[in-house]
């Protein structure tokens, strides 16, 4: 049986290693980008998620991290109006933050 994998295994690996040798000079690369959006419309974006969505971090949801929530990031590198309910700080949840290094605290 131990004989039987062994040769399967090799045998396997000899094909991969073969099939990966093959010529791909005939393939080009892709041209280069223009810089331009082209005819992309981004009046209207929309992004559906979880908290991750939201701006939630350090275990709470407030208005200082929710500019960094991956919806506005993408929204303000497009150009596009982007408009998420803010929670104004210090939010909901218990936010956390290191009290102190030595013994570590968390607040």
């Amino acid at each position: 049986m131990k004989k039987i994998l062994s040769f399967t295994s090799a045998l396997l690996l000899a094909v991969m290693m073969f099939n990966g040798c093959q010529d791909r000079t005939d393939l080009t690369a892709p041209p280069a980008p223009d810089g331009t959006s082209g005819s992309v419309d981004f009046s209207r974006f929309v992004v559906i998620g979880n908290s991750l969505t939201a701006g939630y971090q350090s275990s709470a949801l407030y208005e200082s991290a929710q500019k960094y929530c991956f919806g506005n990031q993408i929204a303000q590198e497009v150009g596009a109006n982007f408009a998420m309910p803010l929670i104004s700080d210090p939010g909901i949840g218990g936010l956390l933050e290191v009290q102190s290094l030595e013994p570590f605290a968390l607040t």
